[in-house]
Parts: C-alpha cells; structure tokens; sequence
C-alpha cells in the first residue's frame, strides 16, 4: 500500500516516514512550496537520502495571501495556518481517488 506523506524534512516527518515503512507502506514523500524561498531542497535532499521518492509542489501563493489575510485578521496564526493545510491538502487530495 502507498503512503504519501507531507514532508518538512524534519525530525517529525522522517520519523513519521520511516514508521510507515517499518509498517509495510511504500512511502512518497511530498514538500509544498509558495515560491518565495528554497527551504524544499533540504526535504528533498533528506527523503532521498533516507531513499523515498519524493515530489515538490508549488501552491498557487493566492492560498498563502489568504492565510496570511486571515492571520492578521485574527491577530494570531492559528486559523489562517489551518485554512493553507486545509487548501493544500484538498488540492493534493485531487490527485488521488
């Protein structure tokens, strides 16, 4: 069974990559960006080194605009963090039946 697996690169998600693993899933790895800076590349460089495939997408920045609308909004990230995962998790769930 196949894993895809929002990855930072971090220790929580390689945890968490390799946990699916050791429980027989085919893990792929997949790091979103906005464009504004290059932080993939050590996600990427990570998932590869511990041998996962690995994809990087770039989101559409309207997503970002609007979390960060809504954080200033509110005076506090909570809900404009939740509504980028919200958006980009529908967006990535597209590819998937």
């Amino acid at each position: 069974m196949e894993a895809n697996l929002l990855f930072s690169g971090g220790k929580d998600s390689s945890l968490t990559a390799y946990i699916l693993k050791t429980l027989g899933y085919e893990v792929k790895t997949i790091t979103v960006t906005f464009g504004y800076s290059e932080n993939w590349r050590l996600a990427k460089e990570t998932s590869e080194t511990l041998g996962y495939e690995h994809r990087v997408i770039k989101m559409d920045e309207k997503i970002l605009r609007e979390g960060c609308r809504i954080m200033m909004e509110d005076g506090y990230p909570l809900r404009g963090i939740k509504y980028i995962h919200k958006e980009v998790i529908e967006n990535l769930a597209k590819d998937y039946k």
